[in-house]
């Protein structure tokens, strides 16, 4: 059976650490738990993934760390630490790795509610015929990018966490005289105008952002 690498970078959801953008708006232990939620709304959607694909997830901090045994929702699923340096470069390891061990990789985060299984079977579908598949975020970034082989620079000289993310993929990607397939783009939670765009039943189950709704909305 081919088998395909998923790996997800995930934050523990601390106060102060997880989805800081989101704080302003909300306040930092509400922002927390919105994290946890889109934690527990990543874990169920990976569990839903065919045998085909061997989800691990990239901790930070790692997954020895105390903060992480009060969330069980991630114990069904491999787990490392995501390592040293910016996010590019620990991307690129767990890209690396991931080509090392299975016949394709995928990159995600859990910022995004409206990925679903859907998705990454369409990633690990594009990787059969392209060397790479890219779901473009609707803020510039990307929600997705998945890799047939190793190229480490896909990830080399990127401004992560700006609305250049993309654009810079892009020319990587195309400088590498890679092929890639790109899907109708998705939206990201990082900041609160983002909350409107998020799909109805993630809301409903994550109290903070429903009370928020409710409060702009009343």
């Amino acid at each position: 059976m081919t088998v395909t690498a998923v790996k997800v970078f995930a934050k523990a959801p601390l106060p102060g650490r997880a989805k800081t953008r989101l704080a302003p708006a909300l306040g930092e232990r509400a922002a927390a738990k919105v994290a946890e939620s889109l934690l527990a709304w990543n874990a169920q959607l990976c569990s839903q993934l065919p045998p085909t694909m061997a989800v691990e997830y990239q901790l930070s901090p790692g997954p020895d760390a105390a903060c992480w045994q009060a969330f069980r929702g991630l114990s069904a699923f491999s787990s490392v630490e995501q390592g040293e340096g910016d996010l590019g470069q620990r991307m690129a390891r767990a890209a690396s790795r991931g080509v090392r061990e299975a016949s394709g990789v995928i990159l995600i985060g859990t910022d995004c509610p409206s990925l679903t299984a859907a998705h990454l079977r369409w990633a690990e579908s594009a990787l059969q015929n392209v060397d790479a598949a890219v779901i473009p975020a609707t803020d510039g970034g990307y929600v997705l990018l998945a890799l047939a082989g190793e190229c480490a620079a896909v990830f080399d000289g990127v401004a992560w966490s700006t609305d250049k993310v993309l654009a810079q993929t892009r020319r990587r990607l195309a400088d590498a005289g890679l092929r890639w397939q790109e899907h109708t783009p998705l939206p990201d939670l990082d900041v609160a105008s983002d909350i409107s765009a998020q799909p109805a039943a993630f809301i409903e189950c994550c109290p903070p952002l429903r009370r928020y709704r409710e409060r702009v909305s009343g």
